[in-house]
């Protein structure tokens, strides 16, 4: 997946996303751009993968299988300046 982050490329861009926990798929086969400034909501049930995909997208969580890209770069491989560019909230502190 290319790596560089131009304006016209999507802010966020899924593929195949995958996220099984203990053989069971909690997340399986994404397939999602986001556009820079576009307003996006993940809704669902409890249960249907809406936290493992957002942790996914944030570097917190690691995947299965799929391509993920935010603002160009895998966030399996984002240092703290990446991570000072994506704005988290977490939903609880530890």
């Amino acid at each position: 997946m290319d790596q560089t982050a131009t304006p016209e490329a999507p802010a966020i861009r899924i593929r195949g996303l995958r996220k099984d926990y203990g053989g069971i798929a909690a997340v399986d086969g994404i397939d999602l751009d986001i556009a820079r400034g576009e307003t996006f909501a993940l809704l669902g049930p409890n249960g249907a993968g809406k936290s493992t995909t957002i942790e996914v997208l944030e570097g917190y969580r690691l995947r299965t299988a799929g391509e993920v890209s935010v603002l160009g770069l895998d966030p399996a491989h984002g240092g703290l300046d990446w991570k000072s560019r994506i704005g988290i909230v977490l939903q609880s502190a530890s």
